[in-house]
């Protein structure tokens, strides 16, 4: 990669982008509520829509070639797309039925259960499933 920095301002900008979209139908406390602390106050900034406004314009491009000087934009790109993942999947329901047939199936749980919001909804026949995913 011969520019890093265009990289970064490039894919900051589709990230905001696509941010901005989908949480567009949230509450900001919301949105917010997904955030670190750390870098929830520079996360908002970005989210809003200060580009093409005159007198914001230069303190927006300040602000994003300041957090790509101090090497912070790595953690600002990782917190965006977390944040898009979260929004886009509000809420994840699961059928576990699935689970008679998996192989590793804890694992599989293990995976499932650190979704952010998550709803399991065991079939019939799960309740006679090992943790290694076979029948007791």
């Amino acid at each position: 990669m011969t520019d890093k920095p265009e990289w970064y301002r490039t894919t900051l900008k589709y990230l905001v982008r696509l941010c901005r979209d989908i949480s567009g139908k949230y509450q900001r406390s919301r949105v917010r509520s997904f955030l670190a602390d750390d870098l929830a106050g520079v996360i908002e900034e970005l989210l809003e829509d200060q580009e093409n406004i005159e007198d914001k314009s230069e303190y927006y491009q300040s602000m994003i070639e300041t957090t790509i000087a101090t090497g912070s934009i790595d953690s600002i790109l990782i917190a965006l797309a977390e944040l898009i993942q979260r929004l886009a999947i509000a809420r994840l329901h699961v059928l576990v039925t699935f689970l008679i047939a998996a192989r590793r199936a804890d694992q599989i749980m293990d995976t499932l259960l650190h979704h952010h919001s998550v709803d399991l909804l065991w079939g019939n026949h799960d309740h006679a499933v090992d943790g290694r995913g076979g029948r007791q």
